[in-house]
């Protein structure tokens, strides 16, 4: 083997290796509002609940992003469109859009059950939409030896007559009307059970 065959070898070996994240490092994001439910069922309190979190935000200690920032429409040269922003999700959680009881101001509006928040600048407003939360961080804002509640499933969507659709119950009631399983207004045909020959009617003298 020569000297070129040996670093060739010793190159490929020592080729770094891709890892796996660690699940340390993984985080879980879910909805605003989702975070204010499990604040809310941790504090028994819906108004300690925001308060905390429109704290932890100014203070950056529970890591949040969005989807999407749109603003407002502005007509120029008679031309209607979408102004421009630079602005970052971070810019809203400023110490001056809140009151001391870390309620926001009238500038800055947080719609927690739609998991977005609208901020007034002077162009116009500037909504952010689909505000996710790091569950991790949470756990943060607890004290300690408490743990988040567990999050409840959302109950599935119940399965209705025909698949849902007014189409397919209407096409079924047709084939079962044809089928003589039901009358025309919708009811099981009225079934009548006669007695066999020569056998007594109840009743009956």
């Amino acid at each position: 083997m020569t000297a070129v065959q040996r670093s060739l070898k010793a190159g490929k070996a020592s080729k770094p290796t891709a890892r796996a994240a660690s699940p340390k490092n993984a985080v879980s994001w879910i909805l605003l509002k989702d975070a204010l439910a499990l604040m809310a069922d941790f504090y028994q309190d819906w108004w300690l609940a925001q308060q905390t979190l429109c704290k932890a935000f100014v203070e950056l200690q529970v890591r949040n992003r969005a989807a999407r920032a749109l603003a407002g429409w502005i007509c120029e040269q008679g031309q209607v469109k979408e102004y421009e922003h630079n602005l970052q999700l971070s810019d809203l959680w400023r110490r001056e859009y809140f009151a001391p009881n870390w309620t926001p101001y009238s500038k800055l509006q947080i719609h927690w059950q739609e998991s977005s928040a609208t901020l007034e600048t002077d162009a116009g407003p500037v909504t952010f939409y689909r505000i996710e939360v790091a569950r991790e961080d949470l756990l943060k804002l607890l004290p300690k030896g408490y743990d988040l509640p567990q999050q409840q499933p959302a109950p599935g969507p119940q399965r209705k007559r025909g698949g849902g659709r007014r189409e397919q119950y209407e096409w079924d009631l047709v084939f079962a009307q044809f089928l003589g399983l039901v009358e025309e207004d919708g009811w099981p045909p009225i079934q009548s059970h006669a007695a066999p020959t020569g056998a007594p009617l109840r009743g009956v003298d």
